[in-house]
């Protein structure tokens, strides 16, 4: 997936490094594992599988009112504590220009059920 998600940063005007699989996947080496957490992508694709949206994100359980567990899907590097979150600007999706719509309509439908 790395190759496609640098092509993908490529045709992004959000192409920031804080964005790259080369920063994010060190910052997942760092701080990732920390209480279970797991990484994980939601990609977005064109008919002819073509990357056109990417969400890299972490799955971790939390816990509502330290009592009753849930499983949390966070952005990478955003970071429940200060201790271990990248302090920028350029945080989230990746997304190709003009198809910025269909990946949110997509995002949309796919967590919703």
């Amino acid at each position: 997936l790395t190759g496609e998600w640098r092509e993908l940063l490529e045709r992004s005007p959000l192409a920031e490094p804080v964005l790259t699989p080369t920063w994010l996947l060190n910052w997942w080496r760092v701080f990732g594992h920390r209480n279970g957490r797991s990484l994980r992508a939601v990609t977005f694709r064109q008919s002819d599988g073509r990357l056109v949206g990417l969400a890299p994100i972490l799955r971790r359980v939390a816990l509502r009112a330290r009592l009753v567990p849930f499983v949390r899907l966070e952005l990478l590097a955003t970071g429940a504590s200060r201790a271990d979150e990248l302090s920028s600007n350029f945080r989230g999706m990746i997304v190709e220009p003009g198809q910025e719509r269909t990946v949110a309509q997509q995002f949309r439908i796919g967590t919703a059920g």
